[in-house]
């Protein structure tokens, strides 16, 4: 009975635990769309094709080449291309990388040596949803939530969808689509 008793407790304490590191990485958060101006952007980027559950690695080594080179970036970032519950795994189509420091432009060229792009973004309007980025689970947490809400709000206002561009800084993660009305 004892026994029982220290097993139930452990149970209940490891279900704490889950319920606490999940909730923390933030499946009980809620996301809001809004209508915002995002960039303009000094992007840093390969592209690849291929799983996208695999970006966080390459976007690790991109970070290190750049932090070799002494270039400073604020953010790091994704923009995905396909749906990928519409198309195979080995084929989505991606570029991701860090958002540069302009002041840091002097720079530049050695990136592209070591095979890196740079690229500006313009300034655009974008339908952002933003998300609490605290641990791994977060983006997978994020993506659950942010797409639908995305997809939804594009649909009640006539937007087409886009490629998505996520930005991942610290604590938030900005899930954002270019806004461009349907034809």
């Amino acid at each position: 009975m004892k026994f029982m008793k220290y097993a139930l407790l452990v149970l209940a304490i490891l279900i704490i635990a889950i319920l606490g590191y999940v909730g923390y990485s933030g499946i009980f958060s809620s996301v809001k769309v809004e209508e915002k101006e995002i960039g303009p952007y000094q992007l840093a980027f390969i592209e690849r094709y291929g799983d996208y559950s695999k970006s966080g690695k390459f976007i690790d080594s991109i970070r290190k080449i750049i932090e070799k080179q002494n270039v400073k970036y604020s953010e790091t970032f994704g923009i995905y291309y396909d749906n990928p519950q519409r198309k195979k795994v080995d084929s989505l189509h991606s570029i991701i990388g860090c958002i540069l420091n302009e002041a840091d432009s002097l720079k530049f060229a050695e990136l592209t040596r070591n095979g890196i792009r740079i690229e500006k973004m313009g300034q655009t309007k974008a339908m952002v949803a933003e998300f609490p980025f605290r641990t791994s689970l977060s983006i997978m947490f994020g993506i659950m939530k942010a797409y639908p809400a995305i997809n939804e709000y594009a649909a009640s206002h006539n937007f087409q969808l886009m490629p998505s561009m996520e930005i991942y800084s610290d604590g938030k993660i900005l899930y954002t689509m270019e806004i461009s009305p349907k034809r």
